[in-house]
């Protein structure tokens, strides 16, 4: 690999097999994330339901309190996590059009 003659195929393939890599770990993260977010909405749904009986028998809201925290502390990194993610698809669109304007076309649009 070292020692060896970079050429515009050669590049070409290595951007590609990149691109591929990235693409397949994004996908399945996206894909994982989805399902924890459903999973989430389950539970919130569940709980919604449950709340007035858990508070009732508890005699406080000293578990509402809790799980509306952890609510909120999800929504925060979910908001976080969509930011970051916007984020990067732009940049990954600026750096695709300066390949395009050097004459170089990786697919990353």
């Amino acid at each position: 690999m070292f020692g060896q003659k970079l050429t515009r195929q050669g590049f070409y393939n290595a951007m590609q097999k990149t691109k591929s890599h990235l693409g397949n770990a994004y996908h399945q993260t996206k894909n994982f994330l989805g399902h924890v977010d459903n999973g989430y909405k389950v539970a919130k749904k569940i709980y919604s339901i449950l709340e007035p009986t858990i508070t009732s028998l508890t005699g406080n809201n000293t578990i509402h309190n809790g799980v509306m925290k952890a609510v909120s502390g999800y929504d925060e990194f979910k908001h976080k996590v969509i930011h970051k993610h916007d984020e990067i698809e732009n940049h990954v669109r600026g750096v695709s059009n300066k390949f395009k304007k050097a004459g170089l076309s990786i697919g990353l649009d």
